[in-house]
């Protein structure tokens, strides 16, 4: 899950962060929205570059979905053991 949501969500973060660098380099009174630098990204680039780093942000973000995981499944376990009942799905 942690996976698809950075794979739905990297164009939009991409375009922020080169956003933050742009107005940090160059002129800030350059009007420079978030729409056009999405759109000047894909017309430059392409499809393909709007994805442009997601490999190593998917690889970072595997490690923490599963630890994250597996310590929310652990804990699920121990209350079970302590309640001697199953858990709802508010719980």
């Amino acid at each position: 899950a942690g996976a698809i949501s950075v794979v739905c969500t990297y164009p939009l973060d991409l375009t922020r962060a080169q956003l933050a660098v742009l107005r940090r380099h160059k002129d800030p009174t350059a009007n420079m929205s978030f729409y056009r630098v999405i759109t000047d990204n894909y017309r430059n680039r392409g499809f393909v570059g709007l994805f442009r780093g997601l490999v190593p942000t998917v690889v970072g973000i595997l490690p923490y979905s599963g630890i994250a995981f597996a310590f929310n499944e652990q804990g699920k376990r121990k209350i079970q053991l302590l309640t001697g009942r199953d858990l709802t799905t508010v719980e």
